[in-house]
C-alpha cells in the first residue's frame, strides 16, 4: 500500500471516531459545539496521532536518511574547494591506513605459509662482537652435530644461497640458487607442480621455482630432464615448484642484495656435510670435486610436539657448553643461540637486522628476538 493511500485510510477512521463521540454526547444531551469540542478533546491531538502512524507504517529513518544526504550533497556543492579538500584527505588517510595494515597484516599476523610455522625455530651460532662477519652463520659440522644430538627438534635443516653463473643453451645468466640439506622439503611443504623434488643429497639435480621457470624457460614443460650448467657443473631440471611456495626465510646477501628471491635449488653434497672447516684454497679444491657449495649454512628447526622455545634453548646452551669437543668449531664463536621464526625478514633489510637481536639477546639473558605467538 502506498504512502497516501495509508494516510487516507487514516483520515477516515479518524473521522468516523470523531462523527461517533459527537453522537454520543449528543444522546446524553449536550449542544452540538459542546458534544463536537468534547469528542475532539478526547481524541487529542490528531496531528501527533497522524505522525505515530506514519512512523509503524513507514521507514522514517531511511527518508530522513535520504533528506540529510541530500542536504549535505546541496551543501558540498556549494563549496566545492572545501569539498575536494575533504575527499583528497579523506583519500590519502584511507590508503596510508590501508598500506599499513597491509604491511602489518604480512608481516606480523598472517602466520608463515609453512607447516607449523608456529614450531619452526633459527638455530645460530653468534658473536658479541657486533662487526662479526660470521655472526648467524653456521659450519656445515656443527649442523650436522646439532642434526644429530638435538631431542628437542622434531627435523632440523640446513641451507644456503649463492648467486651462480647459469647456463643453459649456451645463454649465461647469473642466478640465486639456494643449497638445501635434511629434509628440508618436508619442513617447508613443498610439492612439486612438475616433475618431482630431489632426494636429500642426490647428487646434480636442481628444482626450479615457478617465477624463475616463467622467466627463464617460459613455462615449457619440456625442459624436464635438460641439462644446466651452474658454475660449469651440469645439473639435470628434475621438477619445477608450484607459484604458491615462497622462500621467506633470510637469505645470505650478495652485494646487499636480500631480496631478491631464490631461483633455483640443488642439494648439499653429503660428502662436505660432515668436512671440518678448512681455509680457502683448501675449500676450493671441495669445490671443484663436489661442485658448488656455500662455505656457511644456516639452520631452521621444528620443534616436536609439545617442546617449549625455552626447552630448546636449554639444549642450545648445553651445546655451547660443550663446544669444546666440536674440532671444527669456530674460534670466533662466542656461543649458539635459537628463537622463533617471525616474519621481519619479508622487510627490506640486510640479512643481519633480525637474527643479530636475537643472538645478542641470549647472550644477555634476555628474549629481545620479536616472537610469533
Amino acid at each position: 500500500m502506498k504512502k497516501h493511500d495509508h494516510l487516507d485510510g487514516l483520515e477516515q477512521e479518524l473521522h468516523d471516531h470523531i462523527e461517533a463521540e459527537i453522537q454520543f454526547n449528543l444522546a446524553r444531551g449536550m449542544s452540538p459545539d459542546q458534544a463536537r469540542y468534547a469528542a475532539r478533546l478526547k481524541l487529542g491531538n490528531i496531528s501527533s496521532i497522524r505522525e505515530e502512524a506514519y512512523a509503524v507504517w513507514h521507514r522514517v529513518w531511511l527518508e530522513q536518511l535520504v533528506q540529510d544526504i541530500r542536504f549535505g550533497a546541496r551543501t558540498l556543492r556549494r563549496n566545492a574547494g572545501f569539498t575536494a579538500t575533504v575527499v583528497l584527505t579523506l583519500a590519502l588517510a584511507i590508503g596510508m591506513n590501508t598500506g599499513v595494515f597491509s604491511v602489518i597484516e604480512a608481516v606480523i599476523l598472517r602466520p608463515l605459509p609453512y607447516p607449523d610455522a608456529n614450531r619452526l625455530i633459527w638455530l645460530a651460532s653468534y658473536n658479541t662482537d657486533e662487526s662479526s662477519e660470521h655472526d648467524n652463520l653456521v659450519s656445515r659440522d656443527d649442523y650436522s652435530n646439532w642434526k644429530d644430538q638435538s631431542r628437542t627438534m622434531e627435523s632440523t635443516v640446513a641451507y644456503g644461497n649463492q648467486d651462480l653463473a647459469f647456463i643453459y643453451r649456451g645463454r649465461p645468466t647469473q642466478e640465486r640458487i639456494a643449497s638445501i640439506a635434511g629434509d628440508f622439503w618436508n619442513l617447508a611443504g613443498a610439492q612439486a607442480s612438475l616433475g618431482r623434488l630431489f632426494r636429500e643429497g642426490e647428487p646434480h639435480a636442481i628444482v626450479l621455482s615457478r617465477a624463475f621457470f616463467e622467466r627463464r624457460f617460459n613455462g615449457d614443460p619440456n625442459v624436464l630432464g635438460q641439462t644446466v650448467s651452474l658454475n660449469g657443473y651440469p645439473y639435470t631440471i628434475v621438477g619445477v615448484l608450484p607459484s604458491r611456495f615462497q622462500f621467506l626465510f633470510p637469505k645470505q646477501y650478495s652485494n646487499g642484495d636480500e631480496s631478491r628471491d631464490i631461483d633455483a635449488y640443488i642439494a648439499f653434497p653429503p660428502s662436505v656435510m660432515r668436512m671440518p672447516n678448512v681455509n680457502i684454497s683448501a675449500w676450493e679444491s671441495v669445490v671443484k670435486e663436489a661442485g658448488p657449495t656455500p662455505y656457511y649454512v644456516w639452520v631452521l628447526g621444528r620443534l616436536r610436539t609439545g617442546v617449549s622455545l625455552e626447552a630448546a634453548r636449554a639444549e642450545m646452551s648445553a651445546f655451547s657448553l660443550l663446544a669444546t669437543s666440536y674440532t671444527a668449531i669456530d674460534r670466533s664463536t662466542n656461543g649458539l643461540a635459537c628463537c622463533a621464526v617471525y616474519a621481519c625478514h619479508r622487510l627490506p633489510y640486510r640479512y643481519t637486522f633480525w637474527p643479530r637481536s636475537c643472538n645478542h639477546a641470549m647472550a644477555r639473558q634476555r628474549e629481545q628476538c620479536p616472537q610469533r605467538r
